[in-house]
């Protein structure tokens, strides 16, 4: 799947992505008559949420909870880079088991090398 989007996004379009953003509440519930949540960004793009319960209440940094999804298929961006990570461990897994951490394996060599 990576594979193919790199393909789609080098020779054909951009790959669009969704983000969907909000805030962790605490774990107690909150019961108010007036909440107003808040959002900027810094300098890195980083989301950063804040909340105040109560006109008068203090305002608070909440945790942002974000989620990347592939727009084509829906997929979670997270959990694709998860399987493809997951899939490379066990390959370098195999290769550690062949042929060790301290052997160099005999490899064909690259054009221009000696």
């Amino acid at each position: 799947m990576l594979k193919d989007l790199r393909t789609e996004a080098i020779h054909q379009r951009p790959v669009n992505l969704l983000v969907k953003s909000g805030p962790a509440f605490h774990e107690n519930p909150i019961v108010t008559d007036h909440l107003e949540v808040t959002h900027t960004s810094d300098s890195e793009g980083n989301i950063i949420w804040r909340y105040k319960v109560g006109r008068a209440g203090e305002d608070r940094p909440a945790d942002p909870i974000t989620d990347w999804d592939f727009e084509r298929s829906g997929a979670s961006v997270l959990a694709a880079c998860r399987h493809g990570l997951s899939r490379m461990g066990e390959l370098l897994r195999q290769w550690q088991e062949l042929f060790g951490t301290d052997e160099q394996p005999n490899l064909p060599k690259i054009c221009g090398e000696g």
